[in-house]
């Protein structure tokens, strides 16, 4: 049997009783709820995986970036609103982008969205690229983060992206000090 760690978080009350509400739909205690919920994320994470020693699944190579852009995204009731972002990480065949600055209320709104659009400018070229992506995920780091996969993406967008994939120079134009 594997050694147990004890971890205690606060959380709010309007947190306490929607975890109560989910255990209780789940027929367990919260504590197993919570447990569950976090095996499953973490058998979902990357960091997990190379901690176990498991290789990364992924179809293509990820780079860490920090590009400013915007990002429109078109909400379920058909309104369609453009918001600052900055690109975290891409690859060729997917983006995450991070709203920082929005509040709880549209955060939500926001991941809810099925789609969204990013636009923003190659770093040390000139050239602007906008990409309609799929929403795969959506979480609460430092903001809002949504990760998407690339729908119908133009060739030379994908091109200009696995350069700048290759391009490991650093200090481009465009980028943001973390």
């Amino acid at each position: 049997m594997m050694a147990q760690s004890q971890i205690c978080i606060a959380v709010n009350q309007e947190e306490s009783r929607a975890l109560q509400q989910l255990a209780q739909e789940k027929g367990v205690e919260v504590t197993d709820y919570l447990r569950e919920l976090l095996s499953r994320h973490l058998q979902k994470s990357i960091v997990f995986s190379k901690i176990l020693n498991r290789p990364d699944l992924r179809a293509h190579r990820r780079k860490k970036v920090s590009i400013l852009g915007v990002s429109c995204v078109r909400f379920s009731d058909g309104e369609m609103r453009s918001y600052p972002v900055v690109v975290e990480d891409i690859s060729k065949g997917g983006i995450r982008i991070s709203f920082r600055s929005i509040d709880g209320a549209l955060m939500n709104k926001i991941a809810l969205a099925d789609h969204f659009e990013v636009v923003f400018t190659v770093p040390s070229t000139t050239r602007t690229v906008s990409f309609y992506c799929r929403k795969r995920r959506a979480t609460r780091i430092e903001g809002l983060n949504l990760a998407g996969s690339f729908e119908d993406a133009h060739e030379t967008c994908l091109n200009l992206i696995s350069k700048m994939i290759l391009d490991d120079r650093q200090a481009l134009p465009g980028h943001l000090d973390a």
